[in-house]
């Protein structure tokens, strides 16, 4: 369980002489307001908000923000009042916490009357500050994380909202990181046996793709080298089971008998950080992707 200090440690970490005031302040708040109430997990509902603030610490966000995140279920979950709110925490922190209350209570029974893109629109219409967005997507994150203790109907019900509306706003917000998340985690619940067999097969196909990075990072390194000495190579997978799903139906429909290995050998990033020489860099591994294309027969 996340604790206080993990939050404050991580604010100190990228805002050095942040005034954590506001953040204990609304943490003993927060869990005089929640004492006694447990979430399905068995665990204290102060844990939700705890992980919520810690999302946000993630995000670099500011100490009011993180503050709100604290609060966020206190007006809809206890007896808070948004001018108690106002007057201990500031109208700032008391306007993030209204917003994501007002987005908490929309509800929706099907996909017909959520038109995922009109209530995308209406959430961001809706949150004059974009804050309130960040702190809706780092609690439906959590609370997708945690989704498991609750009933297969509602995971079904939580997960599908999660894929038509928070997934692709968070997309939009350019948080790929929460985005890709949320996608994996509806995939699991919305197909889980396509899910696990994504999951065995790239556990399958582990060595080949470790190899394949091998020859890449050679191949690139060596043609680097013929034209500085200064350079450093790194790769990181850009997919989640999710979107490697895309990339592998793609395959499965022109006949692929490798679709998983094809789908996530075409999803890494190769990193080069070798001074101001873009321009020649990118001519480097034009060429290099072609004989890479050549040596290994994998798609372009």
């Amino acid at each position: 369980m996340i604790r206080l200090n993990d939050i404050t440690s991580q604010i100190l970490s990228y805002h050095p002489k942040a005034n954590i005031d506001l953040v204990e302040k609304a943490y003993v708040y927060s869990a005089k307001a929640h004492q006694g109430q447990i979430r399905l997990s068995g665990e204290p509902y102060l844990s939700h908000p705890l992980e919520v603030a810690y999302i946000l610490t993630k995000m670099k966000m500011d100490v009011t923000c993180i503050a709100a995140g604290l609060l966020h279920d206190t007006i809809e979950d206890t007896e808070a009042e948004p001018d108690e709110i106002k007057r201990l925490f500031g109208e700032e922190t008391a306007n993030i916490v209204e917003g994501v209350t007002k987005i908490s209570r929309m509800q929706f029974t099907n996909r017909q009357q959520r038109q995922a893109e009109n209530v995308r629109k209406m959430i961001l219409a809706m949150s004059s500050d974009i804050r309130v967005i960040l702190v809706k997507l780092a609690d439906r994150l959590h609370n997708m994380r945690t989704l498991g203790f609750q009933p297969p109907e509602k995971q079904r019900l939580i997960a599908a909202e999660t894929e038509d509306i928070y997934a692709p706003l968070a997309g939009r917000m350019g948080i790929q990181w929460i985005k890709s998340s949320l996608e994996d985690l509806c995939l699991y619940y919305l197909e889980p046996k396509i899910y696990e067999d994504i999951k065995n097969e790239i556990a399958q196909t582990r060595d080949k793709r470790e190899e394949f990075i091998k020859n890449v990072i050679e191949l690139v390194s060596k043609k680097l080298e013929e034209e500085t000495n200064t350079f450093t190579v790194s790769t990181r997978k850009c997919w989640t089971r999710a979107s490697l799903l895309i990339r592998c139906t793609m395959f499965w429909l022109s006949g692929s008998s490798s679709a998983v290995l094809k789908g996530a050998m075409r999803s890494w990033v190769i990193s080069i950080q070798c001074g101001n020489r873009c321009r020649e860099d990118l001519r480097i591994i034009s060429l290099c992707q072609r004989q890479i294309c050549i040596n290994h027969s994998t798609p372009q």
